[in-house]
């Protein structure tokens, strides 16, 4: 869980527990403060984001430069970096919230969605190139893990260019429906994380530069 979901997870869970879904029938609290709240999260949500995704995109500018060399600087870039996937996907989903506080996502706050198209890419993807760091042969350590990371990141503009193409309009028409099928509520949220791909890009480059700066774990929040 990343710094965007710290400050704002607490604030959504408690409107859902207090008001939306208060065992009190109190039109107040569960059609209006309800809406207020999410209504509120809808820009918050969006500027954390963006700060976030700028402050891990001047550490990772830094790594970039220094050449992935300081590995805890790289876990931290990516870690803030990862908010870019909040940037629309969470302004848009607070909308439909204000529009139906009901409103159900799969995702529900849990683990960070990669994508429609996308999330099909990275697991194979990383497993290759771990096998090929580890390789005793030289020619698949240095060359053919960085070719991984040139296609992978070739592939991941066209998926979240295709999950973008998918959620737009999708998001449209679940804000249409003020939010009531779930299913559409959920392929329009992870459509919208393809500003995923600031992080494709910074994942990407650093593998090309130097695939042993990521070999290690994100870092995890306290």
């Amino acid at each position: 869980m990343n710094h965007i979901m710290l400050l704002v997870q607490p604030v959504d869970s408690y409107i859902h527990q207090n008001w939306v879904n208060s065992n009190e029938t109190n039109f107040l609290k569960k059609q209006v403060l309800a809406r207020g709240g999410f209504l509120i999260l809808a820009p918050t949500s969006l500027i954390i984001s963006a700060l976030e995704t700028m402050i891990g995109l001047g550490i990772g500018l830094g790594s970039i430069c220094t050449f992935g060399m300081y590995k805890e600087k790289v876990q931290d870039a990516r870690y803030f970096i990862e908010s870019s996937h909040a940037l629309v996907a969470h302004p848009y989903g607070y909308i439909v919230k204000t529009i139906n506080p009901q409103a159900i996502f799969c995702e529900a706050g849990k683990s960070m969605p990669n994508g429609l198209l996308s999330s099909c890419l990275y697991e194979p993807a990383k497993k290759n190139i771990n096998n090929c760091l580890n390789s005793n042969y030289f020619l698949k350590r240095h060359i053919v893990s960085r070719l991984i990371f040139g296609l992978l990141g070739i592939s991941l503009v066209i998926t979240r260019i295709a999950d973008a193409i998918i959620g737009i309009p999708t998001a449209g028409f679940s804000i249409l429906t003020c939010g009531k099928f779930r299913s559409l509520n959920h392929i329009a949220y992870r459509g919208l994380v393809a500003p995923l791909i600031i992080h494709d890009f910074f994942f990407c480059t650093m593998g090309i530069i130097n695939p042993w700066a990521l070999a290690g774990k994100k870092k995890q929040s306290q």
